[in-house]
């Protein structure tokens, strides 16, 4: 369990780099391949709280399933909260379960914003 945790806080520093390079007014992609939501819907919701310039952009085409509304507590205590209500459908998530035949994947696009709001 712990393992997966830190496969979060691992994207949340790749992220963190990333949003330093691009400039307001510009997009950026955030894309995984896996469907943990502690990578996917975390990582968004992470994003949202801490870069108040950042905000989720509609994605075409629209291919995949809509993301997860929740949150998840852990045994000890740790709270990981994912995507608030009206979010889900503005990332894309695809689940090995569906018939676009994949391994998993997950994309949230950004709009940049002027950096000077925060």
């Amino acid at each position: 369990m712990e393992s997966l945790r830190n496969h979060g806080k691992y994207q949340r520093r790749m992220f963190d780099q990333a949003v330093q390079l691009v400039r307001p007014g510009g997009v950026l992609v955030y894309s995984t391949c896996t469907i943990n939501p502690g990578e996917n819907e975390a990582l968004v919701r992470y994003a949202l709280d801490t870069y108040k310039f950042l905000s989720l952009a509609p994605q075409h085409p629209r291919i995949g399933g809509a993301g997860l509304v929740s949150r998840c507590e852990f045994p000890d205590g740790y709270v990981e909260e994912w995507l608030r209500p009206g979010e889900e459908e503005l990332v894309q998530r695809f689940d090995p379960s569906s018939q676009l035949d994949t391994i998993g994947f997950f994309i949230a696009k950004f709009a940049v914003g002027p950096k000077d709001n925060i």
